[in-house]
């Protein structure tokens, strides 16, 4: 699991299973909100790999 707080007015989820590549996926967006969210991995960005690096982007 991955825990994360959303910031105003949007964040973007992206996933990446070896960040060295610099193939971030974007795997969700949401209306950010101030809250914290938590979402389960693996993600549809990590390729099929069970582990790999999240992070929270904002436009």
């Amino acid at each position: 699991m991955a825990k994360f707080c959303q910031v105003p007015p949007r964040s973007f989820l992206l996933g990446n299973p070896n960040p060295t590549l610099g193939n971030w996926q974007t795997n969700t967006s949401l209306a950010g909100n101030g809250t914290v969210k938590t979402v389960s991995v693996p993600l549809p960005g990590f390729g099929g790999a069970k582990q790999g690096f999240v992070r929270v982007a904002t436009p």
